[in-house]
């Protein structure tokens, strides 16, 4: 299956005459492009954009996946073939792994590239919104390829008589370059390498899937990390490919280096456990975006070059301290030619946090397309983003006089009314969107959870009902249940309901912190203290620094006449949330709530 798709791909570029020629090809080491393929930066996963079989298909660029992957439902609606197989497929990530099968488009258009019978693994849950797949090493590892996320784009590069001589072309010598492993799969058909964590070598995969970073639990041992210190702090649940989420903190690393580059004082995220059982690291979007990078098939290695700006903490505004300065600036040839790339580099530059320059390249992309609604969309977001809400409205206000049914900018535009209180204008936006939209689709969702966010969980509650009802099926069913059930909890109605929902959840998806947080506050409601203390204990052997979970704890072993053992929870939670107790007094949750009856049957 692998290495036929490979052959397709390398005899289908040969003959659309993709294959560079120059008249200096005699010469010891020449590069060329094969093409240029445009990436779209939306948050930290890099999208680019296909056609099966005639119709439109997005992709999540992975190197972390060894094959490329649709999920069923974009199977089935694209009509792909199954392709019998004598093997049991099973695909692994972050989440555990899940069953797969194999299908097959009569045509695949890649970069402009037609290519036929490529075969795709189907399953797999928890793609990128609006995408129908991965994008895996058998469709980018058969050229050397250099993935420039900072401008856009990926670069696949023909090196001719090179040898072992650098490939870094854009840089001017401030470059670093590590060895990888051989593309051999399928024992071998990820990107791996080793870096040092606190002076301690540290096997790596490069994943652009990957959102952060992420070092396992052994690796941040063996770095001489305390997972018990002050400093471990949670950072909620991450999920992959797999049907389970991990448990996640962030830790303090007192340095990482690969090459010669080194990182003081960052920190970390650190999961449970990962799948690949040779890898203790995933490093992930945060580097390829705070990096250009040109992994090397035909030679065997990795080159980078630093961009700016931080590396592994992208939500903090201050870049960590670096061994080495800057790489060089961009070449002339590479800087953005049309208001595309310059959205596409707006985009990248947004992913870095770094608002003031994104809103740069957003002006030029809309100065040179006045009247394409997206260009002002893509403002908006700089303009929230730096705190000037006016703007972003007057830009979302452009967009939609273009567009009408533009249904992001319809959402974005009545999240923003909802942080200015104004109920009645966010609900029109949102009704307008869902008109716009299927209904039960994932508008649908992305609606309640903006409504979740504002803590208008009453509000939430319908469009989750609606989303669920409509979607009995999707992977992400657990998910959403935790959150009704959360919602409900928070409200404090329809509690029987809100307990079938985290049940429900912990029957079709993972026991994790979320949903037993949940169900805690649920069984608190209902005055059934001594189980909401199991669960938050459950919660809290999962993530000992949960806030809520802490404070429910609390209440609850007051209630129970534990008033030493509930003041000690509730004195740690508020050191934590010191705002806590005030969010648990507007929602009704106090010692002056009177606890109801065990009356529910045990589940």
């Amino acid at each position: 299956m692998r290495g036929r798709s490979k052959f397709i791909v390398m005899s289908a570029l040969a003959t659309a005459g993709w294959l560079a020629t120059s008249a200096a090809a005699a010469e010891p080491c020449h590069l060329s492009k094969y093409f240029d393929l445009p990436v779209d930066m939306e948050g930290r996963a890099a999208i680019v954009s296909t056609k099966i079989d005639g119709q439109e298909a997005r992709f999540e660029v992975d190197t972390g996946a060894f094959f490329s992957t649709l999920t069923a439902e974009a199977a089935d609606r694209l009509k792909l073939r199954t392709v019998p197989t004598s093997n049991v497929l099973i695909v692994e990530g972050i989440g555990g792994s899940a069953g797969a099968t194999v299908g097959e488009a009569s045509d695949f258009n890649f970069a402009g590239v037609p290519l036929k019978h490529v075969q795709f693994v189907v399953g797999g849950r928890d793609y990128y919104p609006d995408t129908v797949g991965l994008l895996g090493e058998n469709l980018l590892s058969w050229a050397d390829v250099e993935y420039d996320f900072a401008h856009g784009v990926m670069r696949f590069i023909k090196v001719e008589g090179c040898g072992d001589k650098p490939l870094a072309y854009w840089s001017r010598g401030n470059y670093g370059v590590i060895p990888i492993d051989a593309y051999n799969p399928p024992e071998s058909a990820h990107i791996k390498g080793t870096v040092k964590i606190n002076g301690r070598s540290v096997r790596v995969m490069f994943d652009t899937g990957s959102s952060v970073s992420v070092l396992t639990r052994r690796g941040a041992e063996r770095a001489g990390v305390n997972m018990d210190g002050p400093d471990v702090k949670s950072a909620g649940l991450s999920s992959g490919i797999g049907r389970g989420v991990v448990e996640t903190w962030t830790v303090p690393i007192d340095s990482f280096a690969i090459a010669d580059e080194q990182i003081k004082s960052t920190r970390l995220t650190v999961v449970d456990k990962m799948s690949f059982a040779d890898v203790d690291m995933l490093l992930g979007m945060d580097f390829f975006l705070s990096h250009r990078v040109l992994v090397s098939r035909s030679q065997k290695k990795l080159y980078f070059s630093y961009n700016g700006g931080p590396v592994f903490r992208l939500d903090e505004p201050t870049p960590p301290a670096l061994s080495r300065e800057a790489g060089a600036p961009a070449a002339a040839s590479d800087k953005p030619a049309d208001a595309d790339a310059l959205g596409r580099q707006g985009e990248a530059l947004m992913s870095r946090r770094d608002f003031v320059e994104a809103l740069r390249a957003f002006d030029q992309a809309v100065a040179l397309e006045p009247k394409a609604p997206q260009r002002y969309m893509d403002r908006a977001g700089a303009h929230r983003a730096m705190g000037k809400i006016d703007l972003a409205r007057a830009d979302l206000d452009r967009a939609l006089e273009l567009k009408p049914d533009f249904t992001p900018a319809l959402l974005a535009r009545g999240d923003l009314a909802l942080g200015a209180k104004d109920v009645v204008r966010a609900e029109a936006d949102f009704a307008a969107a869902l008109k716009a939209a299927p209904t039960g689709g994932d508008v649908q969702l992305q609606v309640a959870e903006i409504y979740d966010l504002h803590h208008r969980w009453a509000e939430a509650i319908p469009h989750y009902d609606a989303w669920i009802a409509a979607n009995p099926k999707d992977g992400r069913l657990w998910d959403v249940l935790t959150n009704r059930c959360a919602a409900r909890g928070m409200v404090g109605e329809d509690l029987d309901k809100a307990l079938e929902d985290c049940n429900a959840a912990l029957r079709k998806g993972p026991r994790n912190s979320a949903v037993l947080d949940s169900r805690g506050l649920v069984y608190l409601r209902l005055g059934r203290l001594k189980e909401a203390i199991a669960d938050y204990d459950a919660a809290l052997k999962l993530q000992p620094k949960l806030a809520w979970s802490l404070y429910g704890r609390g209440l609850a072993k007051r209630r129970l006449g534990m008033k030493a053992e509930g003041d000690a929870d509730i004195k740690a939670a508020l050191a934590l949330a010191p705002r806590l107790e005030a969010e648990a007094k507007e929602i009704g949750l106090s010692d002056s709530e009177p606890a109801k009856a065990e009356a529910m049957p045990k589940t």
